[in-house]
């Protein structure tokens, strides 16, 4: 008698989050946080600066104009956030993708 068993493995692997991204874009998107999960360091610090400088200078009215650009960044990012996603998943070179692994084992049964 043979018996076979037989196993399947499968593995998602998608790259970053959406979810995460736009969650990361809604509470902490003002100072860049989105852009730093993205791979978007740069721009990242940047927008993290321009939050910090804005509400350390607000008092003396300059950092009201700084202020204001960073919320319309933010804005736009509602936006551009989904593209940064799927740009950064096809630089990761990830996607849907399965994986498959199949076992097989056999055995006889003696007879006595």
């Amino acid at each position: 008698m043979t018996e076979q068993k037989t196993t399947n493995v499968s593995i998602n692997m998608s790259g970053k989050n959406m979810i995460i991204a736009y969650v990361l874009w809604w509470f902490l998107g003002a100072i860049g946080v989105h852009r730093f999960y993205l791979g978007r360091v740069k721009s990242g610090v940047t927008m993290l600066l321009m939050a910090i400088v804005g509400a350390m200078t607000a008092a003396i009215m300059v950092g009201i104009p700084i202020l204001m650009i960073l919320g319309c960044w933010w804005l736009a990012d509602a936006y551009f956030t989904q593209k940064m996603v799927g740009e950064e998943n096809a630089k990761l070179g990830l996607s849907n993708s399965t994986l498959s692994v199949t076992q097989s084992s056999s055995s006889q049964a003696a007879a006595q």
